[in-house]
């Protein structure tokens, strides 16, 4: 059979199509800023730790005077909100390039990698920060930092001022879902946190 020239102009305009589909749909699933996400060596590269605040009440948090602690530290430092839905009222947080909301529900006028909290994680370390917490001690992210670097260890928990007396707690934390659950510890001698 042969293949006329109509034919061949068909085929030719298909291919082209189809190259530019799956360069369009790679590009749409690449991290917005891939060049930053190589890990950063030094102090002086800036931080190395992006803070995430994952879970927090819609209308009772204090996300703002969270993220307003961690800049007051380092001006730079990467804070994430991280959202299922657009919180309302909205947060009141500060209107600078390295503090983000990221909505994780999915969405049509988004891009699929704007869903994921993943892609807005610039640093070689992430901090799970509960609502409330403050950052009170200068230097802690990167002592924590430290201790991971130093050691056999994959995670690293801080103390949080307390007038309650220290207790063991059971941690059962979830990479899927980014999130740190607490309870009680069952009677063992090492504690989860």
């Amino acid at each position: 059979m042969r293949l006329t020239r109509c034919q061949a102009a068909l085929a030719a305009a298909i291919t082209l199509n189809l190259l530019v589909l799956l360069y369009v749909s790679w590009l749409q699933h690449q991290p917005r800023n891939s060049r930053a996400r190589s890990p950063r060596r030094g102090v002086a590269a800036g931080p190395r730790v992006t803070v995430l605040v994952r879970e927090f009440e819609a209308f009772d948090n204090a996300v703002p005077e969270l993220v307003d602690s961690f800049l007051q530290q380092d001006a730079a430092q990467p804070v994430v909100v991280a959202a299922d839905t657009l919180p309302y009222p909205p947060l009141a947080l500060p209107r600078v390039p390295n503090v983000r909301l990221a909505l994780l529900q999915p969405a049509l006028d988004r891009p699929a990698a704007a869903s994921r909290p993943e892609t807005y994680v610039t640093t070689e370390f992430v901090a799970l920060v509960p609502d409330g917490a403050r950052a009170e001690a200068p230097g802690q992210l990167e002592r924590m930092v430290e201790v991971l670097r130093a050691g056999g260890a994959r995670l690293v928990a801080a103390p949080v001022a307390s007038a309650n007396p220290a207790r063991c707690l059971a941690l059962n934390v979830s990479l899927r879902e980014w999130t740190a659950r607490y309870g009680p510890a069952p009677s063992a001698p090492r504690c989860d946190a």
